[in-house]
């Protein structure tokens, strides 16, 4: 069966690009990776400035060695800037390099993990991968219903590849199966039951992440993080920096790395959060600490030109974080 599945399941690297991008270049109407070779300059002067379209871009360049030598190891750096800043293209990309061991060490699990991330965006190239995990029992538990409906939400967005794994999965399950598959696609394409009420903006979110909501209300910090990223980046709505802040917080005060780094750097520049230095060396210490090399060298570059007194502040303020 391994063999017969395996066509449908993986694409490759150009394919992933045609199907895969969301979001638009700065200005533009552009819904894919900009590739020019004069524009490599420029999309690493904005991916080093935090754009996380130009950092997927690039990486996409490296990936495929589109005007530039092929250098998986270079994509993924860029892909994983990109991932870590909620950009859904650079995501989905950076799981596929880690199910393939392209640039880095092969990781069903953690491509598993990034998939999701966009497939929970609503990112038609994160569902169709992560529904192929689901069929294969690739760095998760085998479970056709599940490939079924990360198929399905993938094909609803013109995914034809995912139409042709669907096609598979459901010549290998029962009726109860099936209906099932169809239930939880009904429930998670149709916005029949919006969000509960008392956040604000939550009922601009994406029919698929309502689930993604509930679990960020219930204290999940990686929901958390995915809501945070999603409005500071503007991932399919309005960006709003200070519902970003208002997820990032609680992740960040769970631990989570990731999101003190980009709560880091709201502080840093006063989106979303009153501008306090100190806090966001606070943010950028505690990240430090969990071995998050990003937050180091923010912190150590930023402490080049910080008062004495903030220092001391920050310092303080994680020290008592740390009791």
């Amino acid at each position: 069966m391994q063999n017969r599945i395996e066509p449908v399941l993986v694409i490759p690297p150009a394919a992933i690009a045609e199907r895969a991008a969301i979001g638009h270049a700065p200005g533009t109407d552009q819904g894919a990776p900009q590739e020019d070779a004069e524009a490599e300059a420029q999309l690493r002067q904005a991916a080093l400035r935090g754009d996380a379209f130009a950092a997927a871009s690039l990486g996409h360049m490296y990936a495929v060695g589109r005007d530039v030598p092929q250098n998986p190891t270079e994509a993924v750096i860029w892909f994983r800037r990109a991932a870590e800043q909620g950009n859904a293209f650079g995501e989905t990309f950076l799981g596929y390099m880690h199910a393939t061991g392209q640039g880095v060490t092969k990781d069903s699990a953690e491509a598993v993990k990034w998939y999701r991330r966009a497939a929970e965006r609503g990112h038609d190239g994160g569902q169709f991968c992560l529904g192929g995990c689901y069929a294969k029992g690739d760095g998760v538990a085998q479970d056709f219903v599940q490939a079924y409906v990360w198929y399905n939400l993938a094909v609803a967005q013109g995914n034809q590849a995912a139409a042709r794994g669907r096609d598979f999965v459901t010549a290998h399950m029962t009726p109860e199966q099936i209906a099932e598959a169809q239930r939880l696609s009904r429930a998670m394409s149709v916005p029949a039951s919006p969000p509960p009420r008392g956040t604000a903006g939550q009922n601009r979110l994406p029919t698929v992440l309502h689930e993604v909501y509930a679990r960020a209300r219930e204290g999940d910090a990686e929901a958390q993080w995915t809501l945070g990223t999603i409005y500071a980046g503007g991932d399919g709505m309005p960006r709003d920096y200070a519902e970003a802040a208002r997820w990032l917080l609680p992740a960040a005060e769970q631990g989570h790395a990731a999101a003190r780094v980009l709560l880091g750097w709201m502080y840093r520049k006063g989106e979303g959060v009153p501008k306090d230095d100190a806090l966001a060396l606070m943010w950028w210490e505690l990240a430090a600490g969990q071995g998050d090399t990003k937050a180091a060298a923010a912190r150590d570059s930023f402490a080049l030109t910080t008062t004495p007194g903030q220092l001391a502040e920050a310092e303080r303020m994680v020290a008592e974080r740390m009791v």
